[in-house]
């Protein structure tokens, strides 16, 4: 009987290997075709930066989630970025600057996405409703963080009087008014 073996998976570049390879050394002769993708370094300043942002708010989603707002400090989310602290502050200006971002893209995913179904449904009042209510539950399947950050924002600065709740009440009164626009439609 032939045994049917997996191909070994290729074990992590060692870092003294990345370091070589980041400084341009001749101590390995890495091709960075065979690397993989999350291990090439971004060709352009704007890719760098793209990354960048994205690893940050990426951490301080699963953070603010896990933890909440005020239990995680820029320390954490440079941490789980791999990134260092003074990069958080170069890319944001506080951490009230990171969940504000966030915010934006909840903005962008709860509104957006409804409206998006909402003008694509039929023309009924029923149509209508039975598209907001799959626009949440599409989000709520493909995107439950942002829900969950949402809401428990919510609650984190009520009666804060912050800019972040200002903000939070904002977004709410959007997602609101576009449903109740669909019920009395």
């Amino acid at each position: 009987r032939e045994s049917r073996a997996t191909p070994a998976t290729p074990e992590p570049m060692a870092e003294s290997a990345r370091a070589c390879y980041a400084m341009g050394s001749e101590c390995f002769r890495l091709d960075p075709q065979m690397m993989p993708a999350s291990r090439k370094r971004p060709a352009t300043k704007a890719e760098q930066r793209k990354v960048s942002v994205e690893r940050i708010l990426d951490a301080a989603l699963n953070r603010f989630v896990t933890r909440g707002y005020y239990s995680t400090s820029v320390d954490d989310i440079a941490k789980d970025a791999g990134v260092t602290k003074g990069a958080v502050y170069f890319y944001f200006e506080s951490k009230g600057a990171v969940l504000l971002a966030l915010l934006d893209e909840i903005e962008d995913l709860i509104i957006g996405g409804l409206m998006a179904r909402l003008k694509a449904a039929g023309p009924t009042a029923q149509d209508q409703l039975v598209a907001a209510i799959h626009s949440q539950g599409a989000i709520a399947a493909d995107r439950s963080k942002y829900l969950i950050l949402f809401t428990t924002a919510l609650v984190e600065f009520s009666g804060t009087d912050d800019p972040i709740e200002h903000r939070l009440r904002q977004i709410y009164s959007r997602l609101t008014d576009t449903l109740e626009a669909v019920v009395v439609h």
